[in-house]
């Protein structure tokens, strides 16, 4: 239905009270509101700069919302952990809810565990806790590198991949199906418990959408038929033109 990208260059750098003070379209959610780890650094990859979570005390998770509320979601991040001892700090959540107190919070989740090789599907639900693992699948990965997840939910089928460089591969390390959580929710990332990490590009796809990849940096403005006629724009636009179909690059960068 639609889509979302950003490399988040286009955002204040260093603001004093947290990136989404600043962001047009994006909650903090559950804990996060109160502590101010999100932040705009200037060592990101594709666009120069990249989002920082700067040890967040708790779960810790940022809405995208300017595409509303979605039960079926294709999300794209490119991430890096900081941390030897990582376990959490890399997530992508899905169909997330809070209708009263903490305790009403209810969404899935995917996380990057850097300590023992492992991507991981979650969901919490009112009254079990902690969060009930559902999915697991193996990876490995450096600190300081950077890393693709896609976190894909459409229906009840629940599914996550996690690769380094630019081909992006067929398989997916978890696909699973459960139907715990079945109506819209918020759609974000965020990380958890004391460990840093970098958001170098985040993307969205919704109502069977693919989330876009990044457009390659060289093609950031390119004019194809007239002076006036910008074709591509490297900011978080979803529409690549007006008058020419848009095209979907197959390769992440």
């Amino acid at each position: 239905m639609a889509t979302y990208f950003t490399n988040f260059s286009e955002f204040v750098l260093n603001p004093p009270y947290g990136f989404v003070y600043y962001a047009a379209d994006w909650s903090y959610r559950y804990n996060a509101a109160w502590s101010y780890d999100d932040k705009i650094q200037n060592d990101g990859d594709l666009g120069g700069q990249c989002l920082w979570l700067d040890e967040p005390y708790s779960s810790y998770f940022l809405s995208y919302d300017g595409l509303g509320t979605n039960a079926d979601v294709d999300i794209l991040a490119k991430a890096r952990t900081l941390s030897w001892s990582d376990r959490e700090s890399i997530r992508l959540f899905a169909r997330g809810t809070q209708t009263g107190a903490a305790a009403t919070a209810q969404y899935y989740y995917c996380e990057l565990d850097r300590y023992y090789g492992r991507v991981k599907i979650f969901k919490v639900v009112p009254g079990v806790y902690p969060a009930t693992q559902i999915g697991l699948g193996n990876f490995w990965f450096n600190i300081n590198a950077w890393v693709w997840l896609r976190f894909r939910i459409i229906g009840n089928s629940l599914k996550a991949k996690v690769w380094r460089g630019s081909a992006e591969p067929v398989a997916w390390h978890i696909d699973i199906t459960d139907s715990d959580i079945g109506g819209a929710g918020w759609a974000g990332l965020g990380g958890s418990n004391n460990d840093s990490a970098d958001f170098d590009y985040f993307s969205i796809g919704t109502g069977g959408d693919i989330a876009p990849d990044p457009i390659p940096p060289c093609l950031a403005t390119v004019d194809l038929l007239s002076p006036t006629l910008l074709v591509f724009n490297l900011k978080s636009k979803s529409t690549y033109s007006t008058s020419i179909e848009p095209m979907v690059w197959p390769m992440n960068f």
